[in-house]
């Protein structure tokens, strides 16, 4: 951003990591609290989280300090605000909320998810408005950007899919009585629901011309 000269956007990326790294430090403390903060959670890592996390994610970052054509910039956007940010992690935060809010638990870091979904949002909302900007009137780089959205979810959804079967499998071998529910079908429906969604964000920009009528529509 800066190199195209985008002083906002440069600007945006400085608070952008400053939440990041707050983030960071929450969940870090959190599972300390808790007593986990030893935990090699990269146990959890199945084949599909590798391909997005190990993989696309460095991968499409990275390429942006060589190459900030339209394309890189698209694709790191997608996976990064599209898939890490909007469907996995908004899934993982909605679901962790509902299961522990009813079960009157873990009020403490509820609170702090909740705080968090603000910045998340404003990060979504700039991943959109980047790719939007990047694709209105290219039909070229719509398509691009759908194809690459379709390659990752299904490494999304097989994210998704592992989590839910280790909570069932969680579930099934417990012998203790728990008050925590976990309906399984919740965070599939409601990754589906978010990855539709982020694509139908982009599709709106099909409604403008050129980039002119696209930022006249957003606004001062």
């Amino acid at each position: 951003m800066a190199r195209q000269g985008r002083l906002e956007d440069t600007m945006f990326l400085t608070t952008f990591l400053h939440d990041e790294a707050k983030h960071t430090e929450m969940f870090s403390r959190w599972q300390q609290a808790v007593g986990v903060g030893d935990l090699d959670l990269s146990a959890y890592h199945n084949d599909s989280y590798k391909r997005i996390f190990y993989e696309a994610l460095p991968e499409a970052m990275e390429r942006l300090y060589t190459d900030d054509s339209p394309e890189a910039v698209i694709r790191a956007a997608a996976v990064y605000n599209m898939i890490v940010e909007g469907v996995l992690a908004e899934s993982g935060y909605y679901s962790f909320r509902q299961i522990y809010k009813k079960a009157g638990l873990f009020s403490g870091i509820l609170q702090g998810i909740d705080y968090l979904n603000m910045d998340e949002g404003r990060h979504i909302q700039f991943g959109i408005y980047t790719i939007q900007r990047l694709v209105v009137g290219n039909e070229e780089r719509f398509k691009l950007f759908h194809d690459y959205m379709d390659e990752l979810w299904a490494h999304a959804y097989g994210v998704v899919e592992y989590l839910v079967g280790l909570a069932v499998l969680q579930r099934e071998q417990s012998n203790v009585e728990s008050r925590i529910v976990f309906e399984p079908d919740m965070m599939r429906q409601y990754a589906v629901k978010q990855f539709h969604i982020r694509k139908s964000k982009i599709d709106r920009a099909r409604k403008y011309k050129n980039l002119s009528e696209l930022e006249a529509a957003a606004g001062p």
